[in-house]
């Protein structure tokens, strides 16, 4: 049996473009200034919520496999995802950044959390600190 992509996977791929402009444009990281394990934040706009509002906009429904959509209307996606990451402030942290950020914030980390985050980080002499506000 062939086994297809799962269609968020597949989705973030097709952002590699994108990634690479980014990494290019931001080449280390917002909160520690490092230049390893680089991962790339969505600070307006989650890639979920896009995920999502690109099958609305299109009036498809989800399917969890890419094999479950026609093959137009998996483009049509894949160009919708890619086009409104046009308007997404992308913000590149380390991976273990991100991951903190996302520990202490929840799934929606905006610019002013991870502004605050920084802050903390570097007045505390460079500590990760888990947990809440």
């Amino acid at each position: 049996m062939k086994q297809h992509p799962n269609t968020k996977k597949h989705m973030r791929r097709q952002l590699i473009d994108w990634k690479h402009s980014v990494k290019k444009s931001q080449k280390q990281c917002y909160v520690t200034g490092s230049t390893e394990d680089l991962e790339i934040h969505h600070a307006n706009h989650s890639f979920s919520d896009i995920f999502h509002e690109a099958h609305e906009k299109l009036g498809l429904e989800y399917h969890k496999d890419t094999a479950d959509y026609n093959e137009a209307d998996l483009q049509a996606l894949i160009d919708e995802v890619v086009k409104m990451h046009e308007d997404v402030t992308p913000v590149v942290l380390t991976q273990k950044i991100h991951l903190a950020l996302h520990q202490r914030y929840g799934s929606h980390v905006d610019m002013d959390q991870i502004n605050e985050f920084k802050a903390e980080y570097i007045s505390n002499n460079k500590t990760i600190k888990k947990g809440g506000r």
